[in-house]
């Protein structure tokens, strides 16, 4: 079948902008999520101080749902096209098609049940939250010029895509937010920024979709993108379990000082993740058929996010009641234990998403599904026992050791694709763990010896942690070190 469009837009893109290689793409990448993280902390700070905690918990119940239905209207459809070695035009096609359709069902379907919802959660306020953000999903159709985007190696446009949906969220919300509309400020910023970013992106590429298809397109789409959804579906019930669990046995108070939390903890986590998932999936997938070099890319990636990772959850678990304190206000501080406690899991949800780009590049989206499945059962079973207790903390402590054990499934998963033992693997993990607990720990002890303000706390306590972060990383990966170098000496 013909590929004439496909490639026509594809030479296109890449002649009028510029075309990065995985690892050069890696820096546009990062700066476009920092630019987009800074945005999101400026939000917090400014929405914090103009909405209630209460607010909060109704915009959150509404965010945790819609966030399932956005996993399956995106149906892994833009992993797809990067993966596909060769597209045809009927395939972007049927894409195009596939994601509109599935926008207007999951449209009708939270048009339909808003009133049911509303009762069953007893908050009549839920329901004009809901018609609010049905339209979101008819609106998000920028997956498929995203992929192509991706595709043509324009990360950098990718980027700026990003953060002016970003900045069109934060500006609608804090609008919002200002003129008194509460809970609807957070729910109407992700709507705008979502129509935004899918016009640019059309606007940019310049697919014009044609309403046709064909059973090698749908079968080969949904081949991929069924375990991969089934799989990303699985994350996201792992990653919002907690806060569901918190709608029902907590008060809307309750739930909205814990989001904030888990807002605060997963910033810098979802920043990473992110990164490491779009550039890594195309880099691997450049080198499948040359294992020793993607073994070599691997760890080499997985030495360096876990000493980056580590720092990060040292500071925001040292400091996180100074934190919330400066950030949100005083008001916030009751957050601050779970959030310390949340931010434990960032090296693993980091070290996962690595993982889950190689088992991508490869299509082993099957094996991705069965990691995510086990992953997903036994945080669902474990947020369920603590939540029945109403505490927070010991919700976000359940989370917490998921995480981990989640790493354990997906690191299980990576071994078997690059043929390498099982015991290395685990070895590995043990010391992100160790690492990841000991600056911890120590940034903790040293943060709570201190009677300074906490801008003060803050400092010390990001000094500490990149000092022992640094320390720890360097002897503990030393080995991982000594094998890449050992591995490059012999294949010279």
């Amino acid at each position: 079948m013909t590929s004439e469009r496909v490639d026509r837009t594809l030479s296109r893109l890449e002649r009028t902008g510029r075309k990065e290689s995985a690892f050069r793409g890696a820096t546009p990448t990062l700066v476009a999520r920092l630019f987009v993280q800074l945005l999101q902390l400026s939000g917090l700070v400014v929405l914090g101080r103009l909405l209630t905690p209460s607010d909060y918990g109704l915009a959150t119940i509404v965010l945790t749902l819609t966030a399932f239905a956005f996993v399956v209207n995106e149906a892994a459809l833009s992993f797809y096209l990067v993966y596909q070695p060769q597209l045809r035009d009927l395939a972007v096609d049927t894409a195009v098609l596939l994601s509109f359709l599935i926008g207007v069902i999951l449209t009708g379907t939270f048009l339909a049940l808003a009133q049911p919802l509303s009762r069953l959660y007893g908050e009549p306020e839920l329901a004009p939250l809901l018609y609010a953000v049905a339209p979101m999903y008819v609106f998000g159709q920028a997956t498929v010029p995203m992929g192509l985007l991706l595709k043509a190696g324009r990360f950098g446009t990718v980027g700026l895509l990003e953060v002016a949906g970003a900045l069109a969220s934060l500006g609608t919300s804090v609008t919002a937010a200002v003129q008194g509309r509460g809970a609807q400020a957070l729910v109407l910023g992700p709507v705008v920024g979502t129509l935004v970013v899918t016009i640019a992106a059309f606007s940019i590429v310049r697919w014009r979709p044609r309403a046709r298809s064909d059973a090698p397109a749908v079968k080969g789409l949904v081949r991929f993108a069924g375990p991969a959804t089934g799989s990303e579906l699985l994350t996201n019930l792992s990653s919002g379990i907690d806060r569901l669990a918190l709608s029902v046995t907590g008060s809307l108070a309750t739930l909205g000082y814990y989001s904030r939390a888990s807002s605060m903890a997963n910033i810098p986590a979802a920043s990473l993740s992110f990164m490491v998932h779009r550039v890594a999936i195309r880099s691997f997938a450049a080198v499948r058929d040359d294992v020793a070099t993607l073994s070599r890319q691997y760890h080499a990636l997985r030495a360096v996010l876990l000493i980056s990772s580590t720092a990060v959850a040292a500071i925001l678990a040292s400091a996180s009641s100074s934190l919330l304190q400066l950030a949100l206000g005083p008001g916030w501080r009751p957050a601050a234990a779970s959030m310390a406690v949340l931010s434990l899991s960032i090296p693993a949800l980091v070290l996962r998403s690595l993982a889950l780009a190689l088992l991508q590049a490869f299509g082993r989206t099957t094996l991705q599904f069965q990691s995510s499945l086990l992953s997903a059962a036994v945080t669902v079973a474990g947020v369920s026992a603590m939540a029945a207790q109403g505490e927070p903390i010991l919700v976000a402590l359940a989370v917490a050791g998921a995480s981990w054990l989640s790493l354990f499934w997906f690191t299980l998963s990576a071994s078997r694709v690059l043929t390498e033992g099982w015991r290395r693997q685990l070895s590995s993990i043990s010391r992100a763990g160790l690492v990841a607990a000991t600056c911890a720990v120590t940034t903790w002890i040293v943060g709570d010896a201190t009677t300074a303000a906490p801008a003060t706390e803050v400092a010390i306590s990001v000094g500490v942690a990149a000092s022992v972060s640094l320390l720890l990383a360097a002897a503990l990966c030393r080995r991982s070190w000594k094998d890449l170098r050992a591995r490059r000496d012999s294949a010279t």
